[in-house]
């Protein structure tokens, strides 16, 4: 039995947590909100702790305390620092300081890859309270700004003119609790996102999946497909710069969540690079479906500082993680779909939002109204389930049925 500390007690870390109590480790659990859904886990291992796990100098002393032979922020970036620190104070595995602060900080992160060599779109940081002449230093549009140290596409938006960079002054950046943005060149193309274990710096590829974005000016992730439509060709130059990534940002014990574009001007473009697993269960549950490999023992074993055997996919199967939107405001008035059994896939449904809320379509992913995992054996296997859902949201201000963007496109 070891002693491992856990930052963050959400719902996206309930199946690590979960994974540790099962191999009868003893749980430290720390978390800002002494309601968090992993808080309400039932075992005699478990250990809850109420702390602001963004403020390291409350992390640390606590750590300190508890003596734990492993620490980690699982999927959130809210504890990743607090969590970096607790590792390199006590000695054990983690990202580095260097590789957290780099990969949380997305203009340092830019800069970073800009003085390497890699290449990057036009980017700017400025401060909401110091945004006279702010137009001017604008070189074109369209462009996007967004949080330099935010996370879940809160905040971010596209810019067409600078119109629209008056109107989110206005509305937005006046208003919010982030003090320093980022503004860069809008890249055009793909995304995709690469998920890895990082082990004593050396990268080992999990998966990789293509991912579909909202309409603008929202820049929200809809869809995410398992394995992705890519090229062999183009999926080895990405996989050779992930790792060229990787070495750069000294990334030295960590997963990773690597989000990049294929921009037919700029070529392989770099969003960000987050130390840690992915989140909505991807990690958890999406690559070992599509893989084979047990994602979460990987993990277990990598905080523990355990020599990982080199990992090879047992198969290769496909998923689909879709986020239904609606297409306009409105007050929800009924979610309807028509669930089918089928022995070779399953099919999970939540829903977030009530009958009666406001919804609209969503800016970040906490406006999200709820989420379709399809596990399938193919790409066309899971497209052929997620239409016979007949996924319809139905506004209460019109009879219309809203569908998902991606069958309406169809």
């Amino acid at each position: 039995m070891s002693r491992i500390l856990i930052l963050g007690a959400g719902k996206a870390q309930a199946e690590f947590i979960q994974h540790c109590l099962t191999h009868e480790h003893e749980v430290y659990l720390a978390d800002g909100n002494k309601h968090a859904f992993s808080n309400s886990i039932d075992n005699i291992n478990l250990k809850i702790k109420t702390i602001d796990i963004t403020n390291p100098e409350q992390v640390i002393p606590y750590a300190e305390r508890i003596n734990p032979a492993a620490v980690i922020a699982p999927s959130n970036d809210a504890g990743l620092i607090s969590a970096t620190l607790v590792a390199e104070r006590m000695g054990i595995p983690g990202p580095g300081q260097y590789a957290a602060q780099n990969s949380r900080n997305k203009f340092l992160f830019r800069n970073l890859l800009k003085s390497a060599g890699f290449t990057t779109p036009w980017f700017l940081q400025v401060n909401k309270n110091n945004i006279e002449g702010l137009a001017a230093e604008i070189p074109s549009y369209p462009c996007v700004i967004k949080p330099v140290q935010g996370s879940g596409s809160v905040g971010v938006r596209y810019l067409a003119s600078e119109k629209d960079l008056d109107a989110y002054i206005h509305n937005i950046l006046k208003n919010s609790p982030h003090s320093n943005y980022q503004i860069e060149e809008f890249v055009e193309g793909i995304e995709f996102s690469i998920e890895g274990i990082v082990q004593n710096g050396i990268l080992e590829i999990l998966a990789i999946c293509e991912k579909d974005r909202s309409k603008l000016p929202n820049l929200v992730d809809t869809r995410i497909i398992y394995p992705p439509n890519l090229p062999v060709d183009d999926l080895a130059r990405a996989l050779t710069s992930a790792r060229k990534i990787v070495q750069t940002l000294q990334v030295q014990n960590a997963p990773i969540h690597l989000e990049f574009i294929q921009s037919p001007k700029l070529g392989f473009v770099a969003v960000e690079c987050a130390v840690r697993a992915a989140g909505f269960n991807l990690f958890n549950r999406m690559v070992p479906w599509c893989t084979g490999i047990n994602t979460l023992e990987l993990q277990l074993d990598l905080i523990l500082g355990k020599q990982l055997s080199k990992f090879t996919p047992t198969r290769q199967y496909s998923g689909i993680l879709d986020f239904p939107q609606p297409t306009r405001s409105g007050i929800l008035k009924a979610i309807s779909y028509q669930k089918t059994e089928d022995s070779n896939s399953f099919t999970e449904i939540e829903i977030y939002k009530r009958i009666g809320d406001v919804v609209a379509p969503a800016s970040n992913g906490a406006e999200r109204i709820g989420h379709i995992f399809i596990f399938a054996k193919t790409n066309t296997q899971a497209e052929k389930i997620f239409k016979s859902l007949n996924f319809s949201i139905e506004l209460e201000s019109s009879s219309e049925k809203i569908q998902p963007e991606r069958i309406e496109t169809k």
